[in-house]
């Protein structure tokens, strides 16, 4: 057997194959509800599935939940979640598929007919040099990735539940957050980030002096850094998402948005959770905003709580979360509203 490169009704056939085979390892971030109906079966393949390691994505509304619990989520071992995850790599002794497909009727068809979407992809055969790479990276990914809890289901029926829908969303004036939930896809390239808690003058000479080091020619400019604007010990995922341009939103411990503005990054380390940033003009993050977006002084009026409750949604103990661009947040909020 040797490499091929398949689209249509072959891509499927390749990918039931591969799921037919024994250790299936499956790194595809979404999964659709079409699959429950044939993991009611008692074919093989459902056999195999249920038997499957299985890496998905249920951060971004994409995945059904009943596909997951039909595959016996929660706190089942073998199904785990990574929210970064957008590949879609089917395993076997079979071989290996690497592909645009996602497990669902729109992307491979499963038992209900050919696939709705055009997808494309490559099989390569068993003990192929790609095939035993990708054994190493899925488990690399498997060993990495959080294992499937009631919770993250929950938050995953909620967000599906939502599906961008905000007919029944009450419009809430003077709120940025209302506007981003309203208008996501009208943003340009920008983040967000909400912070609580203050970073001390011995982490934040730390980072000077590592920033230094990264970067010698820069000694002055890395001194010049306010300590307002030094994000430190945040996760290396967060780190290597983080927005060149951001909202930055930092509450007290009133639950009140004490500072609202604009920021971009300077210097940063994923290796060492740091970011070290810059204030700019709010007038250059209008400019990244659809028109109609709320005045800086409503926005501190009024998006406090929401702010606050984003932040204890990612943790009790979070000390600032991350969103690198509209859409994420959106979602965020959509599982608020849930």
């Amino acid at each position: 057997m040797s490499i091929e490169f398949l689209s249509g009704r072959q891509l499927s056939k390749a990918i039931l194959k591969v799921i037919d085979g024994e250790n299936i390892r499956c790194a595809v971030a979404f999964w659709g509800e079409t699959l429950v109906d044939s993991l009611q079966t008692k074919s093989c393949i459902a056999i195999r599935l249920r038997k499957a390691k299985i890496v998905c994505n249920l951060a971004m509304g994409g995945t059904n939940p009943r596909a997951i619990r039909a595959l016996g989520a929660p706190d089942k071992p073998e199904i785990r979640h990574d929210d970064n995850l957008h590949a879609k790599v089917y395993l076997s002794d079979a071989g290996m598929v690497v592909s645009s497909a996602n497990a669902s009727a729109n992307g491979i068809g499963v038992t209900h007919g050919p696939a709705a979407f055009i997808e494309a992809g490559s099989f390569f055969p068993p003990q192929s040099k790609q095939w035993a790479a990708a054994l190493v990276w899925f488990d690399n990914l498997f060993n990495d990735a959080a294992i499937v809890d009631e919770k993250t289901l929950v938050r995953a029926e909620r967000l599906l539940s939502s599906q961008w829908d905000l007919r029944e969303r009450p419009h809430l004036p003077g709120s940025l957050f209302d506007f981003v939930a309203r208008n996501a896809n009208g943003f340009k390239s920008v983040g967000f980030v909400i912070t609580e808690t203050e970073t001390t003058e011995e982490e934040r000479e730390i980072v000077r002096k590592d920033a230094i080091k990264k970067n010698p020619g820069e000694k002055d400019a890395v001194n010049a850094i306010d300590d307002n604007w030094m994000y430190i010990d945040w996760e290396h995922k967060d780190i290597s998402l983080w927005p060149h341009t951001f909202i930055s939103m930092h509450l007290n411990e009133d639950r009140e948005l004490v500072e609202v503005c604009g920021g971009e990054v300077k210097f940063c380390s994923s290796e060492k959770g740091y970011v070290l940033a810059d204030g700019i003009h709010w007038n250059q993050i209008r400019k990244l905003m659809p028109h109609g977006a709320p005045l800086l002084s409503m926005i501190k009026q009024t998006d406090g709580e929401t702010a606050w409750n984003l932040l204890r949604a990612e943790s009790e103990e979070a000390g600032g979360v991350m969103f690198p661009n509209a859409q994420e947040l959106a979602r965020a909020l959509a599982m608020l509203d849930g």
